[in-house]
């Protein structure tokens, strides 16, 4: 992690002096990060009030529908350290919370979509769920699902981007991109 600017050096552009082992002036590593430390020093949000230096739409979520529950069940839970945990969302939907210990976190539900194989869909936080798929459309993308609410957490959209792609959208219940609560239907 970079040590932090001051902020009058935020303020008139940061350089490449970090006095960080191996992380010469020149680097083009380094001179990507200045890019993003003064991008973040400038550009505060309402979920990021003091602007501090996080990823712009962060991935959040990472979910598997599938045709076999109970089977992705023992395979991943055999094949990972994951803690794997039903929750009821409704009683004709069982879900089950994927938690990693660190990082980003998930789930495993039956596939909602008939004659859809099973897949992984990432899901990237939104500050406003409804703009975001309007402009997935605006882009060439269609909709899968559209914006849904998950009781007590917040609301998902599923959208198709313009290459055949299925990417999930998020927008968390304070109507920010946190990960999904591990306590979904609570």
């Amino acid at each position: 992690m970079l040590p932090a600017l001051p902020a009058k050096r935020q303020q008139v552009g940061a350089t490449c002096d970090y006095g960080l082992p191996g992380l010469a002036k020149s680097s083009a590593i380094c001179e990507m990060l200045v890019k993003q430390i003064r991008h973040c020093a400038l550009a505060p949000s309402r979920n990021n009030p003091l602007g501090r230096c996080i990823m712009a739409n962060p991935f959040v979520h990472v979910e598997l529908n599938t045709a076999d529950l109970g089977r992705a069940k023992d395979f991943y839970g055999s094949l990972f350290d994951w803690q794997l945990d039903d929750v009821e969302i409704s009683p004709r939907h069982p879900y089950t919370m994927i938690r990693v210990g660190g990082g980003t976190g998930g789930g495993m539900m039956m596939q909602p979509v008939p004659g859809e194989p099973s897949q992984w869909i990432a899901y990237v936080g939104v500050e406003d769920i409804r703009a975001a798929t309007e402009r997935a459309l605006a882009l060439g993308a269609s909709v899968i699902t559209e914006p849904t609410e998950v009781k007590n957490a917040g609301w998902l959209a599923i959208i198709r981007d313009p290459t055949g792609a299925t990417l999930g959208l998020w927008q968390d219940r304070a109507g920010g991109t946190t990960n999904l609560p591990i306590e979904v239907g609570v």
